[in-house]
């Protein structure tokens, strides 16, 4: 199978967030050299390094110096505005960290819901954190912080990837105004996507109110409130469908790829390290699934058969793109480019597919000769989804990685 070239795969995948999991579990389902083949090293623009340098130094007010700086640029002062959104949350987040190290708290808090408001998941997960741990929950209290906009900031956080902030919507004590099916939602989401607790006990606990709610009324949830739109039905290609608690955990897949996109830095003086192919991204998949997921992954391949792995479906291209789902990874090739795109949503009617890529530029036709037609659209919270017809997607397919119910 084809390499993948694009850095991206799974630093943007809320998946990646359970690698530490599986890592302190020391996991025979997932290979160490696996994992370490698909975390690439982290780094900071120009922009962000010197602040993050300030706050490990405790040279707080260099930092908050620092980040006000970035934050008076805005969002069109750092080039396209997805990249200016990801400087702008990150030094509001930067900010956030060092108003609380010189004890400015109620500073601090601006600063960290601004920084949610503009897409920053880093952000989202600590101040739901603080706030779960009762240490800001009183000087909420004393500012103008209003339940219906606690809300709001929590419903960013929980759509950023926060099972923290979903989980204090759903058992929270604050008299937040929201709906008992809102509340439903959130406790599902909450417990599917819990990186502490076991598989068995997170299942445990998911059945538990699955079965207070009913089974229908926690699927008619998803239909409601979530990306993915409701369950999948099994299809006449040999694909199972995909279950209650299977569709909630790669919600909260997508929800976390969303809150973790952000253009990546490139530094041209390092080199490019070995590109994962898709067996290897497929086979840590199927790892990470058997130790901390539900369901199982499946590839389909265009084309005709020439493997007898029962998880790994041949079809058309059509067939390929009738099947496709938010959540799936989309595998594009042109000319010597390979890349991996996560699909946020699909419009049957305009005959398109929008992904959440920090990599967008590998769509763009001034980067890629096989694509003529590209946009990227606003989908709030500091983020754009990549649009591009399926016709031109039919160009560059190389494989898909969908995610349904184990075969019985």
């Amino acid at each position: 199978m084809k390499p993948i070239v694009s850095a991206f795969f799974l630093s943007v995948s809320a998946l990646s967030l359970f690698i530490a999991q599986v890592q302190a579990d020391d996991s025979p389902a997932v290979p160490k050299e696996l994992i370490e083949l698909f975390t690439p090293p982290q780094s900071l623009n120009d922009f962000l390094a010197p602040i993050d340098e300030a706050l490990a130094d405790e040279d707080f007010e260099t930092a908050l110096s620092l980040a006000k700086e970035n934050i008076a640029a805005g969002p069109s002062g750092f080039g396209h505005p997805f990249v200016g959104y990801h400087v702008i949350s990150a030094s509001q987040y930067y900010a956030a960290r060092a108003s609380y190290g010189m004890g400015m708290d109620s500073r601090a808090i601006s600063y960290y819901v601004a920084s949610i408001e503009n897409g920053n998941s880093g952000a989202a997960e600590e101040f739901s954190e603080l706030l779960f741990q009762n240490q800001i929950i009183r000087l909420v209290a004393t500012v103008d912080f209003p339940p219906k906009k606690m809300l709001d900031v929590l419903r960013d956080a929980a759509n950023l990837g926060s099972e923290v902030a979903a989980a204090f919507i759903a058992f929270g004590d604050l008299p937040l105004p929201v709906s008992d099916r809102e509340r439903a939602y959130w406790a599902l989401m909450s417990i599917s996507g819990d990186r502490v607790a076991s598989k068995a006990r997170k299942q445990e606990a998911f059945s538990t109110i699955a079965q207070q709610i009913g089974q229908e009324e926690a699927a008619d949830l998803l239909r409601e409130f979530s990306l993915l739109g409701g369950l999948k039905e099994p299809s006449d290609l040999g694909l199972p469908g995909r279950g209650l608690i299977e569709s909630y955990f790669i919600e909260n897949d997508l929800r976390g790829s969303v809150g973790k996109a952000r253009p990546g830095p490139f530094n041209p003086n390092e080199e490019i390290p070995q590109a994962p192919t898709i067996r290897q991204a497929f086979q840590l998949f199927q790892g990470l699934f058997d130790e901390i997921g539900y369901g199982q992954p499946y590839i389909l391949l265009p084309g005709e058969e020439t493997s007898d792995d029962p998880d790994v479906i041949y079809a058309t291209k059509d067939r390929i793109f009738a099947e496709l789902s938010p959540g799936d990874r989309l595998y594009a090739s042109c000319g010597a480019l390979s890349h991996v795109s996560i699909v946020y949503s699909i419009d049957e009617i305009e005959g398109s597919v929008s992904f959440i890529d920090p990599a967008f530029q590998f769509w763009m036709p001034s980067h890629n000769q096989c694509i003529t037609e590209a946009d990227l659209k606003d989908i709030g919270l500091g983020k754009f989804a990549t649009v591009i017809p399926i016709s031109q997607l039919k160009k560059t397919l190389v494989a898909v990685m969908t995610f349904r119910d184990e075969r019985l």
